[in-house]
């Protein structure tokens, strides 16, 4: 079979993908500033459509997205990408869908995110010590005297002690919490 070669043609879609040039990005076409209406719109619209997959043509002008990209890239949505040619400064974006973690950054709450990532912090008992003997000692609310006898007890608490002691002081540090807020504010002129 003879056939004699044709020139390559771009098509604007093919196989439901969209052609958009790296040029345009690479090249400043893309806007400095973080369109983030435009990032909540093609969000709320992917979760509109939760769990199904839509076409970025629905999602956003051509010249905006690069927006899928960026998205994609924080893991809010999965978009299919693709480069036809790696000589060719183009990218191809296929159907989009919100991930999980989209869909919980929309939400007021954190939605599962939240739930699921609670972090729970562990003190080693010599952690705390070195703290409390750390604290006690920059303290200059405490006469000299006063604060060689602190010293000397934290030192010489055992695992419990130092335990029971740190609860205490977190409890107190909480009911004072408003005047520490005040404090914390002040300090940082807001």
């Amino acid at each position: 079979m003879n056939r004699t070669p044709q020139p390559y043609q771009p098509e604007e879609q093919q196989a439901g993908y969209t052609n958009l040039p790296i040029k345009n990005i690479i090249s400043g076409a893309k806007p400095m500033n973080m369109p983030r209406e435009k990032q909540l719109k093609i969000l709320r619209y992917l979760a509109e459509h939760y769990p199904l997959d839509v076409s970025p043509y629905d999602l956003a002008e051509e010249q905006d997205h690069w927006l899928l990209y960026y998205l994609k890239e924080h893991g809010l949505i999965d978009v299919e990408t693709q480069r036809p040619f790696h000589n060719m400064p183009v990218i191809r974006y296929g159907q989009a869908r919100i991930t999980a973690r989209g869909m919980d950054f929309l939400s007021d709450d954190g939605g599962l995110s939240a739930i699921l990532g609670v972090v729970t912090v562990k003190f080693h008992e010599e952690t705390l010590r070195s703290l409390l003997l750390t604290r006690t000692e920059e303290s200059k609310a405490l006469p000299q005297e006063v604060k060689k006898k602190m010293l000397e007890a934290i030192a010489g608490l055992p695992a419990n002690g130092i335990k029971q002691l740190s609860t205490e002081l977190l409890g107190r540090g909480i009911e004072h919490l408003p005047a520490a807020i005040s404090s914390v504010r002040a300090a940082w002129g807001i």
